[in-house]
């Protein structure tokens, strides 16, 4: 059993089990479950999985529930026409879809049928009957195609537990702990901030190129059909469709669209400096003549701003993004998931990034090691020597280095957190132990592999954004800890609730502890990597993260009653682009979605409990500042744990001091 360019049962092992990473290791998981699924099933089996499992477009799973979304009735009733229509959605279901796109869909209805022909399977007179019939659709009917990774996720635990015969015909009614306008809020966000970011690393170019002289565009093939020639509705601003570049000059590109002119002005295509992710995107100049970046012939993207008077397109050039990302917004009294997304486009990609991917967070998994180290002794005031240090190993020494490669000497916890300085981080976890530390995380509700070294408070064993999501929420929340989950009720289709989640608060670190770790990462918001976000203007805290060669950018932060996390990045593990950190990238998304998330929140500080004291102290030494201290400030300490001697002098902060290479 063959489709596209793997068997069934390859589809089956990619839908059901495994990653979309493109990795040999992947493709060889996929061979052998593939081999354990044909030897534990039969041909018909499998089949069977895989029609309950495929995607048919408008957020339907399943051949049935297709059946009954497109034309209003049973699978076993349907035409061989309509079959056929509905055997050729896989492939591209948006694309295909006979409500998006009725002449694609009837285009790929033919091709099936005339397959079928070719292989025997019909005669002459049922492929010309199939053929000729006319489409005849149900009503699109609202799906759970507008919120579809969420939907998803939930539709995956209910096949799990439930299987295909209660999920697609008996029928299961669903209450989630989704917020509908937090979710299109975050959808629209995360898309808007991947562009944003995919934009700014530079324009990879043109798509292919049509020579006019020698063939006339066929727009049905290059754009989705239009339902109407021309029609205006179909050109919808911030649309994104492919265009015909018909004429350049250094100010304007002027092109063709389905038919019809269009024009991109300076201000539509300065952005589109040429892709360079070894270069940071921030210092390119805008591009000033559109001559040195397209010619006539090319097929390019653009997208709509808005139809001129005269009738011609005004556009902007456009690009789909490379890149991918992720949200998960969490109320961290309760443990709901009220939003989820796990990528860009989930027509082009349903892997969902927030809860099957595993990436490393960097920086963004230090508030563990340093709140660990809070219940062991250490306070935000602790001095620690930013300096160099090597850990020798069995191949080649480990030496770990902050991120400008640079040393900075007597530095504090809070001062440590704020700046994420690496050295320090690691030098505070071989201090309290390894051990220590990993346990700690399993505490706090990590469940990935931790690797049993030193670099882990660096963020080098992979996470998922969820679960990390989830490690803060127990901060935010005052060291209690909330299992996320994202179904409150499930009934059967007699009204009998069969499952219920009851939310269950346990106390995994103690409160004074979670209340130090806000207040410095308060700071990490006002002050330090993360300052980006201070322009929500309500009492937030939060971490950035960033890995190595800017492979992943990561921000997770709260405030009053929710906690959200956002992962920026390349499905393949390939450098974003040189400068894109997680504060760069990730955090300015995280701000656009809880601008709109705050409208509905009671704001409210974050309150410490009654051991908690604010004492004067010098911020370079961590001791009591003396009086007239213009570098003191007032920090907070666990009763009993505030520095009892004074600074010995007003010495502002040392300069920071290069790392000098041997050769």
């Amino acid at each position: 059993m063959v489709q596209g360019g793997s068997t069934i049962t390859q589809q089956v092992a990619k839908v059901m089990f495994l990653s979309r990473e493109r990795t040999f290791a992947r493709k060889l998981k996929e061979y052998l479950l593939s081999k354990r699924i044909e030897n534990h099933f039969k041909k018909e089996e499998i089949l069977e999985i895989y029609l309950n499992q495929i995607y048919y477009g408008h957020g339907t799973y399943g051949v049935e529930a297709a059946a009954r979304l497109y034309f209003d009735k049973g699978v076993g009733d349907l035409s061989l026409g309509e079959l056929a229509t509905l055997a050729g959605l896989p492939k591209a279901p948006n694309s295909y879809s006979p409500f998006n796109n009725p002449r694609a869909a009837v285009r790929r209805r033919n091709l099936v049928i005339n397959r079928m022909l070719g292989s025997g399977y019909i005669t002459k007179e049922m492929a010309q009957t199939a053929t000729e019939e006319k489409l005849k659709l149900g009503k699109l009917k609202k799906t759970p195609n507008d919120v579809p990774y969420f939907a998803e996720h939930v539709r995956r635990h209910l096949f799990t537990k439930y299987g295909s015969s209660k999920l697609y015909h008996q029928g299961l009614k669903v209450y989630t702990t989704l917020d509908e306008s937090w979710q299109i809020n975050a959808q629209n966000t995360l898309m808007n901030g991947i562009e944003v970011d995919d934009r700014r690393i530079g324009y990879r170019g043109a798509l292919g190129f049509i020579d006019p002289s020698k063939e006339k565009p066929n727009w049905d093939d290059i754009n989705p059909p239009q339902k109407k020639t021309a029609s205006w509705e179909y050109f919808a601003p911030g649309k994104r469709l492919k265009a015909l570049v018909k004429n350049v000059t250094k100010d304007a590109i002027m092109v063709e669209v389905n038919g019809v002119k269009g024009v991109i002005r300076k201000d539509g295509f300065s952005w589109a400096h040429k892709f360079d992710p070894k270069a940071d995107g921030r210092n390119f100049e805008p591009v000033s003549d559109a001559t040195k970046l397209l010619k006539p012939g090319q097929v390019i993207e653009v997208k709509i701003i808005e139809k001129s008077g005269n009738g011609t397109l005004q556009l902007a050039l456009d690009q789909t993004p490379a890149l991918q990302g992720a949200l998960v917004c969490m109320d961290y009294s309760t443990g709901e998931v009220r939003a989820m997304v796990g990528g860009y486009d989930f027509e082009k990609s349903s892997f969902n990034r927030a809860v099957q991917a595993q990436r490393q967070p960097g920086s963004a998994f230090k508030p563990i090691i340093y709140a660990a180290a809070l219940d062991k002794g250490f306070t935000p005031a602790s001095i620690v020597i930013d300096s160099p240090i090597t850990f020798e190993g069995t191949g080649t020494d480990w030496k770990p280095g902050n991120f400008k490669q640079e040393f900075y000497g007597p530095t504090t916890i809070r001062t440590a957190v704020i700046e994420s300085r690496n050295i320090v981080t690691v030098k505070v976890l071989q201090s309290i132990g390894l051990q220590y530390a990993t346990e700690y995380a399993r505490q706090l509700g990590l469940k990935s592999k931790l690797e049993s070294n030193l670099s882990i408070g660096l963020g080098s064993s992979s996470v998922n954004l969820l679960e990390l999501t989830s490690v803060y929420s127990v901060l935010a929340n005052g060291g209690v800890r909330n299992e996320p989950y994202f179904i409150r009720r499930i009934e059967d289709n007699s009204g009998q609730i069969i499952e219920r989640t009851e939310p269950v608060a346990n106390r995994v670190m103690p409160e004074d502890t979670a209340f130090l770790m806000n207040n410095i990462m308060q700071g990490v918001v006002e002050e330090g990597t993360g300052q980006g976000v201070r322009a929500l203007g309500v009492p937030t805290a939060g971490k950035t993260g960033t890995t190595n060669d800017f492979m992943d950018a990561w921000f997770i932060g709260y405030t009053s009653g929710v906690v959200t996390g956002v992962w920026v990045g390349r499905d393949q593990e390939e450098t974003i682009g040189r400068g894109e950190t997680g504060g760069h990238a990730a955090a300015p998304i995280w701000l656009d979605y809880m601008r709109g998330v705050i409208k509905n929140l009671q704001i409210r500080p974050f309150m410490p409990p009654k051991n908690i004291v604010f004492v004067r102290i010098n911020k370079s030494a961590g001791l009591l500042a003396k009086p007239n201290d213009e570098d003191s400030f007032f920090e907070a300490f666990r009763e009993g744990t505030e520095p009892k001697q004074y600074a010995a002098s007003l010495a502002k902060t040392a300069e920071p001091v290069k790392e000098i290479q041997q050769h």
